[in-house]
């Protein structure tokens, strides 16, 4: 049997509805793991990850919104962001 990718269905455990008790588990014991990185973050800091990743903003637009001198110190500051909040992840158990 030739298994190709349009043949398997991705969907559930893309929109958080899959029945799989295990990946459930998985998904909301990251989802609670990020919550609490999140909390550690200045209101700035977050909202240069919403910005980012959540609102899909270039660089250039973050740094006019947050008041920042150049797309390079947000470039530098959500790498600073990245690095925390995976150590956080980390120390609180969750592994990629």
């Amino acid at each position: 049997m030739d298994l190709v990718a349009e043949d398997i269905d991705s969907h559930p455990i893309l929109d958080g509805t899959t029945a799989d008790p295990q990946l459930r588990l998985e998904r909301d014991e990251r989802q609670a793991a990020l919550r609490v990185a999140m909390k550690g973050l200045s209101a700035e800091d977050r909202l240069i990850l919403k910005l980012r990743f959540e609102d899909d903003l270039p660089a250039s637009q973050i740094a006019r919104v947050v008041q920042l001198p150049s797309v390079f110190h947000v470039y530098r500051r959500l790498k600073k962001l990245q690095a925390y909040i995976r150590a956080q992840l980390e120390d609180g158990g969750v592994v990629e």
